[in-house]
């Protein structure tokens, strides 16, 4: 049963992949899935590695390293590199940040006040932080931020989990 999930999963992206190729980012997320619902404490260390490597911009080289690797593999670049593109400020930006850093702090600090979470609010973490690191991976491309609204989708939620500690009476 757990293969055919997996392989349904992994058709259902190949589908949505021909329809968009960014869809491709999932597979990652599909492969992990499991051993991230039992190790968040490596997730977390893996966004905060990505975070240092976002703050000190060492993300533009390897996006031009994949540039490259897209054409010498003769992949359509289409806005990476159309003259349109080049007034995108891409890179480190400080409200970026804020934006995928207060929902992660806020729903730790409900964590470490006490409050118990489902499956379903670990779940929703999980993909919010995984969104989080794609997108700062891909930070020195242009429009990198449509990634991250991946992320910022699920940012109600874990605040919500933060405030819902005032609102439940012990």
């Amino acid at each position: 049963d757990r293969k055919k999930s997996f392989i349904l999963k992994f058709l259902i992206i190949f589908i949505i992949t021909s329809i968009h190729f960014s869809a491709i980012i999932l597979l990652p997320l599909v492969v992990f899935w499991s051993m991230l619902k039992r190790k968040t404490l490596l997730l977390n260390s893996l966004f905060f590695i990505a975070l240092t490597l976002y703050i000190t911009n060492s993300w533009s080289f390897l996006s031009s390293q994949i540039v490259l690797l897209l054409i010498d593999m003769n992949m359509p670049l289409g806005a990476l590199s159309s003259s349109s593109a080049s007034h995108y400020i891409v890179g480190f930006s400080s409200y970026k940040m804020v934006a995928f850093l207060l929902p992660i702090i806020l729903y730790r600090a409900s964590i470490y006040f006490g409050y118990s979470h489902n499956i379903e609010a670990i779940s929703v973490y999980i993909l919010f932080v995984y969104f989080s690191i794609i997108g700062m991976i891909f930070t020195g491309f242009p429009y990198h931020d449509r990634l991250f609204l991946y992320a910022w989708i699920f940012s109600p939620i874990l605040i919500a989990s933060f405030f819902k500690l005032f609102l439940i009476k012990k």
